[in-house]
């Protein structure tokens, strides 16, 4: 998996299986709670639990953009799964930090407002086919993006 010991260290399989098990493996409360653990032990922390998307960073989509450890949100995007039947929102969070989210319709009818689950996957099963607003809260922050409910949904 190691090339020679120089940056970028890893091979290029072992890059790209890394990420696609950071990608598709979010950090969990358990992950969270061995963290605080080995903080109170040893003093320190381990950045990639506490800031996920620093693999992107190093290694990943964001290789050569700048990191701001005080940005709620450093990447924001919709991703359709299942079909279309959910999507998953392409956030980055602080530790701990809540995120709220709202759907709207085309007109302005509030059809969702909840908390953005761990794995940030929300479910429009309950949606009519059509657009709506997905509007994402984090602090004092604000993104908007739309989305598309039906069978197509998930090629757009």
């Amino acid at each position: 998996m190691l090339q020679n010991n120089r940056y970028p260290t890893l091979t290029p399989y072992a890059r790209d299986l890394l990420l696609q098990w950071h990608r598709n493996d979010s950090v969990s409360q358990k992950e969270r709670n061995r963290n605080d653990s080995v903080f109170a032990i040893q003093r320190n922390r381990n950045p990639f639990i506490d800031h996920p998307e620093l693999a992107e960073y190093i290694w990943g989509n964001r290789v050569g953009s700048a990191w701001f450890r005080n940005a709620t949100v450093v990447e924001f995007g919709v991703e359709y799964l299942s079909g279309g039947d959910m999507i998953r929102i392409l956030v980055s969070r602080r530790f701990g930090e809540q995120i709220h989210y709202k759907i709207y319709s085309i007109t302005g009818l509030l059809m969702y407002s909840d908390e953005l689950s761990e794995n940030n996957i929300i479910a429009l099963t309950d949606l009519n086919n059509g657009m709506y607003i997905l509007a994402v809260y984090a602090e004092n922050q604000r993104y908007t993006a739309r989305i598309l409910v039906g069978a197509n949904s998930a090629r757009r």
